[in-house]
């Protein structure tokens, strides 16, 4: 992991050259069970390529985290990406979805059978990386859990993600 050395934290990195990273992000509220996902794409520059989000019913922050994978998963295929990184900085789910890994938990299950179909046929990497590499899809989630209206295209992002996209790299 690069570390920002001007402010200390964990730095988001780049893919390799022609491939994609899906930033994924759940953000969960216990007390009003209310849920939201993002989804950042960016390639080997770090320009934005696509974004997903939305407000979602599920019943735990795992299951919200789950659901941006399986929707990453999904853009990726879209796309006609067979070879790409799918980030998450929830590193049970990503224990559970590495290859040969047995793990299992009965609530999200539906969702790592979902990610594991549909990633049958391509070379997928689910990695984990810190929260704060992951701020911009966490901005992301967090902002449509509260119902924030956002823009999906890449060509018309808010002031403050981009800043933080501009921190990234």
């Amino acid at each position: 992991m690069l570390i920002n050395d001007q402010f200390n934290v964990p730095k988001w990195q780049r893919p390799l050259n022609g491939s994609w990273k899906f930033n994924c992000d759940g953000a969960f509220n216990p007390l009003d069970k209310s849920a939201a996902f993002a989804v950042l794409v960016r390639d080997e520059n770090g320009s934005v390529v696509d974004i997903n989000h939305g407000r979602i019913r599920v019943s735990s922050a795992l299951a919200a985290e789950a659901w941006a994978i399986r929707i990453a998963v999904s853009m990726a295929l879209a796309w006609g990406k067979k070879d790409a990184v799918i980030e998450s900085d929830c590193q049970p789910l990503v224990n559970m979805l590495q290859p040969k890994s047995g793990l299992k938990n009965w609530t999200i299950q539906a969702f790592l059978d979902d990610i594991i179909s549909f990633s049958a046929n391509s070379n997928f990497v689910f990695s984990w990386c810190n929260r704060q590499a992951n701020r911009c899809a966490n901005w992301i989630a967090c902002n449509s859990r509260l119902g924030v209206g956002l823009p999906l295209a890449p060509c018309s992002l808010p002031v403050e993600l981009c800043s933080l996209i501009r921190l990234d790299l």
